[in-house]
């Protein structure tokens, strides 16, 4: 623990702990600084990738639906009913969560 041993130190006067200490503690800031800076950029990676997915995703949707509409399909009724499915299930886990069943 840096900060026992650097209030240690202190109190007794001890100069030598108390520098290397201080200079742990500012190696340990730099090594988790550059951890922080890599892992913000590998969430940065994450985002843009899931971005990129959800846009290409919402176009395939969207072809799909245009060519089950050409089929016949009636994908609005589907979708309804499926949202209706949905807030049934989250309505009875809500429920459940609640400890109401």
């Amino acid at each position: 623990n840096y900060y026992e041993t650097l209030v240690e130190a202190i109190n007794n006067g001890n100069g030598d702990t108390l520098k290397k200490g201080i200079t742990d503690l500012r190696v340990g800031i730099q090594r988790n600084q550059e951890s922080a800076k890599a892992l913000i950029e590998e969430l940065t990676k994450f985002k843009n990738a899931i971005g990129e997915d959800v846009r290409v995703f919402g176009s395939h949707k969207e072809t799909l639906q245009s060519i089950l509409k050409n089929q016949g399909a009636d994908v609005e009724t589907d979708q309804k009913r499926l949202d209706e499915v949905l807030g049934q299930v989250n309505y009875y886990k809500k429920l459940e969560s609640d400890g109401l069943i």
